[in-house]
This record gives C-alpha cells, structure tokens and sequence, in this order.
C-alpha cells in the first residue's frame, strides 16, 4: 500500500501530510482508506479514554516537506500536551474515527474500531472488582511488574547486541 495524502485540519490551519502504513502488511481495511483526504482534529482526550483493543490499522503521519515547520511545531504541541487528539476521517464515519499522538519523531494516527466489532467472551461468574487490595498488595504487585519490565529490557539488550 503507498502512502496516502491528506490534510489536517485544526482550527483555522491545515497541515498538508502522507499518511504511511505501520505495518508490513496491509490488511481488509486499506480499500477503506483509499478515499482518505481530510482529518479533522475534535478534541483532545486522555489516552486511556479509549480500550487499545478499539484500535487498528497504525498509520505515520509524515510531513511533506514545504510543511515540515509546521509538521514539528504541531508534534511538539501535541507532545506537551500528554493527551490524544480525536480526529474525525472524512468518509469513514460522523463519529471520531481516529487517533493522533506524538511517537518519537513522528506523529501516528491510530483507527478507533466500532465497538460494535469487538465481541467479548460470555460474562464470568467472578467480577475483578470483588478482589480487595492493600496497598502493600499493590506496591507488591508493582514491583513484580518493574522487574519483569526491567528482564526484557535486559533480555533485549543482549539479544541486540549479538
């Protein structure tokens, strides 16, 4: 799939961009995004507003280059901002249909899924709220997390330095 071109659009400004697929592959939804031109940033909302199982098909967003200042100057404001931008996609829905934020040097722009799409399992007899934790229990459990972080860190580490 080659990229695509589109225009940002964010209060009075626009941003001229090439939308480049994240993936090696493409998947069913590139004939979709075959029309894409116009992304209209909504709001900003916190990244944990939306489950990242909603998400799919990670596309970079890369500047052309007349609007590189431009490009960096909205990253950056992004960047600080610690949220996400909600964008609507023309042509795929009325309701918000993606997601922008800051990755590295780059902008990504993340589809949200219809939840209509994600089809949960059968309800269990146990609910996660019925389990009581002290804060020692978290503090635990937090530290046994930092340290399986911190062995794939290291595992990576001596794998890339083979």
């Amino acid at each position: 799939m080659s990229n695509l071109k589109a225009t940002i659009h964010y209060c009075d400004e626009r941003l001229k961009v090439l939308l480049s697929p994240a993936l090696g592959s493409s998947n069913e939804r590139a004939q979709e995004l075959s029309e894409l031109g116009v992304i209209t940033l909504v709001s900003l909302v916190d990244d944990r507003t939306f489950e990242p199982a909603f998400f799919y098909n990670p596309q970079f967003i890369l500047p052309i280059a007349p609007e590189k200042d431009h490009y960096i100057r909205f990253l950056q404001a992004l960047r600080h901002t610690d949220q996400f931008a909600l964008a609507n996609i023309s042509g795929l829905s009325n309701e918000p249909t993606g997601l922008i934020y800051p990755s590295k040097n780059y902008l990504m722009l993340v589809h949200i899924r219809p939840s209509a799409e994600l089809k949960e399992p059968e309800v269990p007899d146990w609910t996660a709220e019925a389990a009581t934790l002290t804060v020692a229990d978290v503090a635990i459990h937090r530290s046994k997390l930092e340290r399986l972080n911190e062995e794939t860190l290291r595992a990576r580490s001596a794998e890339t330095g083979r």
